[in-house]
């Protein structure tokens, strides 16, 4: 039964987590072994859908693991591959993030050379802004509930289930908020998009 437990990380408890703590970290690391073994290809082609790099997946799927393994109390975690995938994803949207951070300044410094001579590119930018400013007053105008999933599903890129677990709804009802707030910025925007 024990080894059935153990390999049933979906069902890993806390009082199990306990126990292997208590007998030696090897044994915890041999569970992390296992994970691997057993979730690494999903975890990696995971990440590969988030980061459309499998080079990048590895490196974050990597990152996720070490992670794991630094945990000072492991008996904290509940479900061990859920843990994994929270933590491989939270790690994703942080490189996406700094790699959004370096093109946006890497615009920015090239649209500052493009300030000081006469070119159209100003202008551009001026409606860019204005148009990101009538999204953000139409994202602002949605219900807080919707507002919330369209922001976590398009700008965190969370799938409907995660959105479905952190806010404690069904995909179904996440799916129908981000489709409302679409349809409503859309309207509320009309050309401006």
């Amino acid at each position: 039964m024990a080894k059935q437990s153990e390999a049933n990380v979906v069902g890993f408890d806390a009082a199990r987590a306990r126990q292997l703590a208590a007998t030696g970290g090897e044994r915890y690391r041999k569970l992390i072994d296992r994970i691997y073994r057993d979730y690494n290809e999903a975890l990696v082609r995971f990440l590969s859908a988030r980061l459309h790099s499998e080079q990048d997946a590895q490196e974050v799927a990597q990152e996720a693991y070490v992670r794991m393994l630094k945990l000072d109390e492991p008996n904290t975690v509940r479900h061990l591959q859920s843990y994994l995938f929270r933590t491989a994803a939270n790690l994703a949207i942080d490189r996406l993030r700094r790699s959004q951070r370096r093109v946006t300044l890497a615009v920015l410094e090239g649209g500052a050379a493009e300030a000081s001579s006469p070119q159209p590119g100003q202008d551009a930018v001026l409606e860019c802004r204005q148009k990101l400013s009538l999204l953000e007053c139409a994202i602002a105008e949605l219900p807080p509930k919707c507002r919330k999933a369209f922001l976590l599903y398009k700008f965190e890129a969370w799938s409907y289930a995660e959105i479905a677990d952190e806010m404690s709804l069904s995909q179904s009802m996440i799916r129908k908020y981000v489709i409302r707030a679409l349809v409503y910025c859309r309207e509320r925007l009309g050309n401006e998009l």
